[in-house]
This record gives structure tokens, C-alpha cells and sequence, in this order.
């Protein structure tokens, strides 16, 4: 092992294990399917031994705390591992083979930064679990896929199901003035059954749309008396650049993008984000989002509302049947709308037109969020905010990035406190998941 690839990190009483029996995962129904009898994980492992459906991968290992959930994980992976983009399967001695994928993202200065995706079966004890990774010698059949709808929209599916689409290109409407015009934002998004859960130009706020960030003041140093705005867009524009990444893998769809800034008549802020989206399961499906703001050449301040603290990371919904809207906070349900109010998570819940049963989306938030816990504005017209930067203010300096990152959990029904608190735990778990060098 050449000296510069040292373990990254571990955690002191990890247990590991120097043998590890290789195996190969046929089928994607083995993949999802965590809670097996030690007798099908024999069979299991006893084909495994003779299929070569697996190759060293060098001396790497996955270090994660112990959950009684599922964890869904998207590691970025250190610049000294080097690792390339492919199938791979994390073997641990108390589940069945998980399968994983590396994707390569492209930055702004051309190279690639890499990350870990995979979906972690639940494990008991106390002590860190270390599993050990390995490359696969065949690739897994693709469960998503990536369709263009037209030259400014791009469209995710798992099989059949319809999962989102992004839009990237600059989407207007009739009858809406063309200041409304918009970009950089995810509508539809689809819920459990196909239902929409998102709203596009809304009569009653126009400039909502879909799931997105903006803010009501952005200010250019050197131009502090010229206020532009992303919310209700005023001299500001977003100007696609490039994909960062656009993989639809077995474990996972990961997208990742490049957009500009463009305040008046030049370039500020470059804005690189990557969202990785996982299977539908039978509690819902997770989308990883991850954001990351740089100022090009002059310093840039974004501001929230002055009076209610909103901008940054949004969810507009889809009208619903009426009196179906349920609010839950980590607080509790919330029969009343929030301004500025100080919460870990929110969900939105109701019966959506076209739908025959309830469903909705959450929102966690990454506790190494500058911030957190956040403020929230929530609305039960249909709105969730995780206000950021609030009624302060965030100030973008030129080659220091800002990174924020959040979790859109989208579920049937209308969960409770205790089953979303679980998922927030599951996120935050999940974020707890590094790369090491050795097994």
C-alpha cells in the first residue's frame, strides 16, 4: 500500500475482520432485501464462493455507526482514495451483501471529486460497523433512467415511475408576465402513486415553483445601492453551465449540475449542487440534496425576508383536497403556520388531487448546516421553508465556498412524529458514513 493512501478516519474500537467471503447479487430484489435467515445468507455466500462475481478493490472499508434502520448514504470519498466510477458491493460479516456505486463529478477546475453511494442494511450493537468494499466484475442493471423532455427540462424515472423533472432551461407561462420567468428548479415532482406534489406559477404567489432555492436580496460589493432578487426575479438570472453528472445507476440516480449567477450584466456566484436520488421503498423514497456557493470575483450578500426570515431551500405543493393539510414538526403537529420559528424538520401531508390516498414530502436538514438548527416558514396553503440565512444575513466571499445540504424524504400517508423522527435519525446517521483505507 503506497505510503500517501493512509486511513482517512476511524473510529477508535472499530471491529474488523480479515476474511471476508465474496459473493455475487443476481438480481435487484437481492439487493432491497436486508432481513434474510441465516439460512438463505449461507446459500448466499456458498454461491458466492464460486461465482467470481467480485475483485479486490485495494484495502478500502466503509466505517458507520450501528442503526436499527436502513441507511442511505452518499459518502464523497477523499482526494488521495482513488477509487473509479463503477459497481462495487460493501461486505459485512451481519448482512447480506450490499451493493454500492462510485460516481465521478466534474468541478469547476476540471477534476473529479467521487462519492460512495449505497443503502446500508440495519445492524444492532453499539460499536462502529466497518464493511469492506469490493469492486463488482458485473455491473448491476440499471434502475433509473434519464430522459431529455425538451432542450430546457430533463426528466428522472425508477422503471416505469415517474420521479421528477429538473428544469434548466428558462420555463414562462401564458397569461404570467415574463418576469416570472424561471430556472434551476425541480416541478413536477412525483409522489408514491404518480400524484403531483408540486405547484408551478400558483395564482396566489406566481414566483413559487416547485422545489427550489431563492432569496428577496442579493447585493454585490461595490453595488450595495442595487438590490437583485431570486425569489420574485428582478435583474437576476440563473445560466445553466454545464452537468457536473448525470448517472442513473442500480443503486441510485445521482444528478449533479453547474449554474451561474448572473446579477445585471455579469457573472457572480457559481453554484455547483448534486442530488442523489434512491429507490422507492415501502416507507417512501430519500432525495440527498447538496449545494455549494462560491463567489467569483466580488463578495455577495444574500439576505432572507426582513420580517419572516424566508428564502433559501423551498417545497411549493400541489393543491389538495381541502381540510386534508397536516403540518408536522419536530415539534409536534402544527395546526398553525410558523414564521420564523425554530425547528430540527417539517412535513407536509394531504390528500393530493388526481390521488386516492394521502401522501407528502419531508424536509431534514444536515445538522453541520451553517445555522442549524434553522428558523422554518411553514403555510399550510401548501409551503415549507428551512429559512436560510433568516433575518440575518449570509455573505459569499470569493474562493471560499458555502456548503448546505438537506434530505426530501417523500412517504404515502401522514406519518407521525415518531415515524419522521426516525427518518431525520436515519439521515443523520447516514451523514456519520466515511471511507478508510484498510479492511
Amino acid at each position: 500500500m503506497p505510503a500517501q493512501k493512509r486511513q482517512v478516519r476511524s473510529r477508535q474500537g472499530s471491529t474488523t475482520s480479515n476474511q471476508f467471503l465474496t459473493c455475487v447479487i443476481r438480481t435487484k430484489r437481492c439487493s432491497m432485501q436486508w432481513e434474510v435467515s441465516m439460512k438463505a445468507a449461507a446459500i448466499v455466500l456458498f454461491v458466492g464462493l464460486f461465482s467470481g462475481a467480485f475483485s479486490s478493490a485495494g484495502e478500502f472499508a466503509l466505517d458507520v455507526v450501528p442503526s436499527a434502520y436502513p441507511l442511505q448514504v452518499s459518502v464523497p470519498l477523499p482526494d488521495d482514495i482513488e477509487l473509479t466510477a463503477g459497481s462495487y458491493c460493501l461486505i459485512a460479516p451481519d448482512a447480506a451483501p450490499m451493493p454500492a456505486q462510485i460516481v465521478a463529478l466534474e468541478s469547476a477546475s476540471g477534476t473529479q471529486a467521487r462519492r460512495l453511494v449505497a443503502t446500508l442494511a440495519p445492524a444492532s450493537g453499539m460499536k462502529p460497523r466497518r464493511m469492506a468494499l469490493k469492486a463488482r466484475t458485473e455491473a448491476l442493471k440499471p434502475a433509473f433512467s434519464f430522459s431529455p423532455l425538451s432542450d430546457r427540462s430533463l426528466e428522472l424515472s425508477e422503471g416505469d415511475r415517474r420521479v421528477w423533472v429538473f428544469n434548466h432551461g428558462s420555463i414562462g407561462r401564458e397569461g404570467v408576465p415574463p418576469r416570472y420567468d424561471r430556472s434551476n428548479y425541480f416541478h413536477p415532482v412525483f409522489g408514491p402513486a404518480g400524484e403531483t406534489l408540486t405547484d408551478d406559477f400558483p395564482k396566489d404567489h406566481y414566483h413559487h415553483r416547485g422545489l427550489f432555492w431563492a432569496w428577496t436580496t442579493v447585493q454585490v460589493a461595490g453595488l450595495e445601492d442595487r438590490k437583485y432578487e431570486s425569489w420574485i426575479p428582478n435583474d437576476f438570472r440563473y445560466i445553466f453551465e454545464r452537468w457536473r453528472c448525470r448517472e442513473a445507476g442500480s443503486v441510485a440516480a445521482v444528478l449533479g449540475a453547474e449554474f451561474s449567477w448572473q446579477t445585471g450584466e455579469r457573472k457572480t456566484v457559481r453554484e455547483e449542487w448534486v442530488v442523489t436520488v434512491f429507490p422507492e421503498t415501502a416507507d417512501g423514497r430519500a432525495m440527498d440534496f447538496e449545494i455549494v456557493w462560491t463567489a467569483l470575483k466580488d463578495a455577495v450578500t444574500v439576505k432572507g425576508e426582513p420580517k419572516k426570515g424566508y428564502g433559501g431551500f423551498s417545497i411549493r405543493y400541489a393543491p389538495r383536497k381541502d381540510k386534508t393539510t397536516v403540518i408536522t414538526t419536530s415539534e409536534g403537529r402544527s395546526p398553525k403556520d410558523l414564521e420564523a420559528g425554530r425547528i430540527a424538520w417539517a412535513d407536509l401531508s394531504g390528500l393530493f388531487e388526481g390521488a386516492r390516498e394521502p401522501s407528502g414530502a419531508a424536509i431534514f436538514v444536515d445538522p453541520a448546516h451553517p445555522g442549524s438548527p434553522l428558523t422554518w416558514l411553514t403555510r399550510h396553503y401548501g409551503f415549507l421553508c428551512p429559512e436560510y440565512p433568516g433575518l440575518g444575513a449570509m455573505t459569499l466571499e470569493p474562493g471560499k465556498p458555502v456548503r448546505v445540504a438537506y434530505r426530501v424524504w417523500i412517504h404515502k400517508g401522514v406519518p407521525g412524529v415518531a415515524a419522521l423522527q426516525a427518518q431525520d435519525e436515519a439521515y443523520r446517521q447516514g451523514l456519520t458514513a466515511k471511507l478508510a483505507v484498510g479492511q
